[in-house]
């Protein structure tokens, strides 16, 4: 890479590497190379491009600087796009350092992201803004079928109940059934999608938040189709996201030991972490509060349609999450990390929330 300075190794997995560098011109860069042959990069960076166009007073999607293919070098025929450094911490970064500012906060942040993805929502794109025959309702039936045949899932999918911190609660199927064919959903859950721009992705390492507004960089270009609250939804699940990502719990169970599908959540992280997400997100691990501020402070979507989003954000981060699982060396089977399973737990206390509502 004779082009580029290389600083810090910013992330690194089996589709991206992802650098701090400096260009030819003395320049502080982040490089995003593909590591796998598909079209996945051109994608996201004509997303960034065309997003950008809807960049306002509080939101600015950046703009990547360069598209291109490395012709020499260990990196021979892989695509990467160069995009400007931005010196601030990102949003879930400063939650977990518990270094919020005014700013930070509900009114200041969700709001200006739930306008700008309504407005995009809202443009007829000449090429992306046509109706489909896909809904809400195929959406979600096509996570509850994977996981009815995934082998990780599916003999936990197939209890009744689950029993977490001595509640009993309904397993998901049942539970989501129940709320696709209630009244109170019924107007979002078979109404056909329309393909719209969306950078879907708004979870807190993808949001750069400052005294000057919110920099957004990262979208999620591998759904073709997503509701259009999917990008705000994407927010309100940085707190599970992270949770599971970052390491933040151990899940404590009997299922593997004894078959009995008992479970908890072992927290590794300090008490004000934790604190710091509820400040802006509210008891979303635990559902010990009734209501929720952040599915009703909304000024364009309805709650309802929200909550759905929601619902659909965590089935699809079950599947992509799906990991090994890692039992503690100490304690048998009783204890163990998988981030697709966190948040599955996640999602049925989510369900059992919302079968209060119907």
């Amino acid at each position: 890479m004779k082009n580029y300075k290389i600083e810090k190794v910013l992330k690194s997995n089996k589709k991206f590497l992802i650098l701090k560098c400096q260009n030819n011109f003395n320049k502080e860069v982040i490089l995003k190379i593909s590591l796998l042959e598909s079209n996945t990069l051109e994608r996201e960076f004509e997303r960034l491009i065309n997003l950008s166009n809807y960049s306002d007073e509080n939101i600015t999607y950046v703009k990547p600087l360069v598209f291109s293919k490395f012709i020499e070098g260990p990196f021979k025929s892989l695509y990467y796009y160069e995009q400007e450094f931005i010196r601030s911490s990102t949003f879930s970064k400063k939650i977990r350092e518990c270094k919020l500012t005014d700013y930070d906060h509900v009114n200041n942040l969700f709001r200006p992201l739930e306008k700008n993805s309504y407005k995009i929502s809202e443009v007829e794109h000449h090429s992306s803004y046509i109706s489909t025959n896909i809904s809400l309702f195929s959406l979600i039936n096509d996570y509850l079928e994977f996981l009815s045949n995934s082998f990780f899932y599916k003999n936990l999918f197939s209890q009744d109940c689950i029993i977490f911190k001595n509640y009993k609660l309904k397993n998901l199927e049942y539970s989501i059934n129940l709320i696709l064919k209630s009244k109170k959903y019924k107007e979002f859950v078979h109404k056909p999608l329309k393909m719209v721009l969306s950078h879907a992705n708004y979870h807190g390492d993808n949001l750069l938040p400052s005294d000057n507004g919110i920099k957004i960089i990262d979208p999620d270009v591998s759904i073709p189709i997503v509701p259009r609250s999917f990008a705000l939804a994407r927010f309100i699940y940085t707190f599970v996201h992270d949770s599971a990502d970052y390491g933040d719990y151990d899940v404590f169970t009997k299922w593997f030991s004894h078959g009995e599908p008992i479970f908890d959540f072992k927290s590794n992280i300090p008490n004000e972490v934790t604190n710091s997400y509820k400040k802006i997100f509210g008891d979303l691990l635990d559902f010990n509060d009734e209501k929720f501020m952040i599915f009703d402070n909304l000024n364009y979507f309805s709650s309802n349609e929200l909550k759905l989003s929601y619902l659909f954000c965590l089935l699809r981060g079950i599947k992509a999450n799906q990991s090994n699982i890692n039992f503690s060396n100490n304690n048998g089977l009783d204890f163990f990390q998988e981030k697709g399973l966190f948040i599955y737990l996640n999602c049925i206390k989510y369900v059992n929330w919302l079968l209060k509502e119907i």
